[in-house]
C-alpha cells in the first residue's frame, strides 16, 4: 500500500468536492425513486424501463447515506454527530434486511416501505437485495469509522460489489442475489458507485484515495493509468463475448485471444509509463544541472570577486571565505575557518 498522505476531506478541496458530488447523487436518485414509487411512474424507479426499479426502502437509505456524507465534510461538531446518527441508521437498516433475506424472518420493515407505494402488492420489487443490505451496512460502518484504512477497506466493498453489478448488465450476465428476493438493480449499482466513491475520499488520509489525490509525478501517473485498467479488461472481455455469443471460435481458442489481447494491451500501459517516467528523469536532472550550474557560476563570482565575501553561519563562524577577504584580515582560509566573525572584528564594531 502506497505510502501517500493526505489532509482529510474536509480540508482537501478535491477530496471534498467529490465527497459532496457523490452525496449529491446519492440523496438526488433516492429521492427519484421515492418520487416514482409514489406516483407511479416507471422511469423515476428504474431508470431505463426494461430494468427493475430500485426498492423504496433502498431510495430511503440512499437518501440518509447521501445526507451523511455531506454533513462529514462540514467542520461544525454538530454536523458531525448528525452524519454519525444518518450513517448508524443506514448501517442499521442494512442489517436488519440482510437478516429479513438470509433468515427469511418478517421484521415488518418491507410493510412499513410498501405503504409509500401506490402499488403496494409488488412485493417481490419492495424487497431490497441482500447484496445490497450488505453493501448499506459496510457503507454505514465506513462513515462511523474513525480510522482511515478502516473506513476505506469498508467503503472498497460496496465499490466492489456495485461494479459487479453493473458490469454484469453490460454483459447481461445472471444477477448476484437470493432466488426469492430481486437482485441489486442498475440503479443500485450505479448509486451504490456514487456512494462509496464519497466514502472512499471521506477520509484520504492514507491508502488509495491520497493516492490518488497526490500532486506528485507518481499520483499523476496513477490517474492516466486508472481509465486503461478499467477499460482494457471490459474491451477484452466484451470481445471475447462477443466471439462466443457467435460459435466463431472454440473455448480455448478464445481464453488464447482474451491473454493475448490483455497481455498486448496491458504491455502498451507499462510502455506508456515508462515514457512517462522517462520524462519526469529528465526533466529531475535537467533541474539539478541548471542547478550545478548556478552553483557553478556563483562560486566564480565569489571567489574572484575584488570585495572581501564571505558565508557565515547563525553563531558567526565562517563557513566560506574568498581570497579578497583573506587579504584584507591577513588570515588564511583555514585559520578564519576555525574562528568566529567577533574574533577578527575590533570590540568597539561589535
Amino acid at each position: 500500500m502506497t505510502d501517500a498522505t493526505a489532509p482529510p476531506a474536509a480540508e482537501s478541496p478535491t477530496a471534498a468536492r467529490i465527497v459532496a458530488g457523490s452525496a449529491s447523487i446519492a440523496v438526488v436518485a433516492g429521492l427519484m425513486v421515492l418520487i416514482g414509487w409514489r406516483l407511479e411512474v416507471g422511469l423515476l424507479k428504474s431508470l431505463l424501463p426494461s430494468f427493475a426499479p430500485m426498492p423504496p426502502d433502498s431510495a430511503l437509505c440512499f437518501v440518509l447515506i447521501g445526507g451523511a456524507l455531506a454533513l462529514s465534510i462540514v467542520r461544525a461538531r454538530a454536523t458531525r454527530y448528525g452524519s454519525g446518527l444518518l450513517a448508524a441508521l443506514v448501517l442499521a437498516a442494512g442489517v436488519v434486511a440482510g437478516f429479513e433475506a438470509l433468515l427469511g424472518v418478517q421484521t415488518g420493515a418491507t410493510q412499513l416501505f410498501s405503504t409509500w407505494a401506490r402499488n403496494p402488492s409488488a412485493s417481490d420489487v419492495l424487497r431490497m437485495a441482500p447484496e445490497s443490505a450488505f453493501a448499506f451496512a459496510l457503507l454505514g460502518g465506513s462513515l462511523l469509522a474513525t480510522r482511515a484504512a478502516l473506513a476505506q477497506v469498508l467503503a472498497s466493498i460496496p465499490l466492489s460489489l456495485a461494479a459487479i453489478a453493473l458490469v454484469g448488465f453490460l454483459y447481461g450476465a445472471p444477477p448476484l442475489g437470493l432466488r426469492t428476493y430481486a437482485p441489486m438493480s442498475l440503479f443500485s449499482s450505479l448509486a451504490f458507485l456514487a456512494a462509496a466513491s464519497g466514502a472512499l475520499f471521506r477520509k484520504p488520509e492514507t491508502g488509495f484515495a491520497a493516492a490518488l489525490l497526490d500532486p506528485s509525478v507518481a499520483g499523476s501517473e496513477l490517474r492516466r493509468l486508472i481509465a486503461p485498467a478499467v477499460g482494457i479488461p471490459l474491451i477484452a472481455a466484451a470481445m471475447v463475448l462477443a466471439i462466443a455469443r457467435g460459435q466463431l471460435m472454440s473455448p480455448a481458442t478464445e481464453a488464447t485471444l482474451l491473454a493475448v489481447s490483455t497481455m498486448a494491451a496491458l504491455i502498451g500501459v507499462a510502455f506508456r509509463s515508462y515514457l512517462s517516467l522517462r520524462r519526469a528523469e529528465r526533466e529531475r536532472l535537467g533541474a539539478l544541472s541548471a542547478l550545478l550550474a548556478s552553483e557553478s557560476r556563483f562560486r566564480r563570482t565569489f571567489d574572484n570577486a575584488p570585495i572581501g565575501m564571505a558565508q557565515l553561519s547563525a553563531e558567526g563562524r565562517w563557513l566560506s571565505v574568498n581570497p579578497r577577504l583573506e587579504e584584507m584580515l591577513g588570515y588564511a582560509k583555514e585559520d578564519l575557518l576555525r574562528m568566529t566573525y567577533a574574533d577578527v572584528t575590533p570590540l568597539e564594531d561589535l
